[in-house]
């Protein structure tokens, strides 16, 4: 029973690992991949923010700010100006669809945060004390992956013998 419980922790974790590398589509019709919206939502926070800007925010190269910002740029989510007097720097702007974008996406994770909350509301103060004192623990040591099968726990494809 106790390596069923790490076990569905490392399921979750790579359950979200998996779905942070998938695109998604935050009802604009665009697949998008986390790092452009990464991107995208450093725009919406940081209005007219520019390439240097941008590279500090997200802690990329100017270099990867350009590559998203050519991206993004071909699929209409953003436009590059330049500053009346500058004509240097260049700057980055969100478009109607990538507000609507940004939108969708702040609506998605109201959505998640509400479902668990829900859940999290109905638990007794134990239950939730429990939770958060496992989440504590877990953090705290390094704990491996084990595989459970058939009511025993494997580490490295070895039983082990009255560990757990």
């Amino acid at each position: 029973m106790l390596c069923e419980v790490i076990s569905k922790y490392f399921n979750n974790l790579d359950s979200y690992l998996n779905d942070e590398k998938s695109p998604r589509d935050y009802g604009s019709g665009q697949l998008l991949y986390q790092s452009e919206i990464n991107f995208i939502n450093a725009i919406y926070n940081n209005p007219e923010s520019n390439a240097m800007e941008l590279s500090k925010k997200l802690n990329i190269t100017r270099g990867a700010v350009t590559q998203y910002g050519n991206k993004l740029e071909e699929k209409g989510i953003v436009t590059r100006y330049l500053k009346e007097g500058n004509k240097k720097e260049k700057y980055y702007k969100l478009t109607e669809l990538g507000y609507k974008i940004v939108s969708g996406f702040i609506q998605y994770h109201k959505d998640a945060n509400k479902e668990i909350c829900n859940y999290l509301s109905s638990l007794t103060p134990e239950e939730i004390s429990t939770i958060t004192e496992f989440l504590d623990r877990i953090s705290d040591l390094p704990v491996t992956k084990c595989n459970f099968d058939s009511g025993k726990c494997y580490f490295d494809n070895e039983l082990l013998k009255g560990v757990i």
